[in-house]
């Protein structure tokens, strides 16, 4: 009788270890699933990586900045690439970690659009990478609500809808 008694003690370690087991791998996963894109490439900054931009448009280079939705990218063979995270298909490099939300600071809530008005005010010459893996060298002049205004040259101002930008090249002209 005590054995088989042992025998079924063992059976029911033996399932109470595998529900065990099942929980703590539901969990992680549940855990996982809360995990943003952005937390990852905050928790990037410093390494270098790949990322494929809509159009097939691959750039290489450290991930410098982030902030609500956009990535600075130093490009090693010039100027940086500021980045709406909308327009990146895939990433190579990344960290293996993310960073909570709650731990970023002040500067990872700017948004795309403050960092493009930032560079509106600087003047700076830029490059605008549009959707069809054209870089067309410009002034930033205005951001409105869905398109940004541009000066090429001593031309007109054109528009650009933001759902054509791929990512900016700041200071070259």
């Amino acid at each position: 009788m005590q054995a088989i008694l042992d025998d079924l003690e063992q059976l029911a370690d033996g399932l109470h270890l595998r529900a065990r087991d099942q929980e703590v791998a539901e969990r992680a996963q549940a855990e996982y699933a809360a995990v943003t894109l952005m937390s990852k490439i905050h928790a990037s900054i410093g390494r270098e990586i790949t990322l494929v931009l809509a159009g097939s448009f691959p750039l290489r280079g450290v991930v410098e900045r982030t902030g609500d939705g956009w990535l600075l990218l130093a490009d090693p063979a010039g100027p940086e690439w500021l980045i709406p995270v909308g327009s990146v298909r895939s990433l190579r490099g990344l960290s293996a970690k993310s960073v909570a939300a709650e731990a970023l600071g002040v500067s990872r809530s700017l948004t795309w659009r403050s960092v493009v008005r930032g560079l509106i005010d600087d003047g700076a010459p830029c490059g605008l990478l549009l959707d069809d893996a054209h870089v067309v060298r410009v002034r930033l002049v205005r951001a409105g609500a869905d398109f940004l205004e541009a000066q090429v040259g001593d031309q007109e101002t054109v528009a650009v809808p933001w759902a054509a930008l791929r990512a900016i090249r700041c200071g070259v002209l």
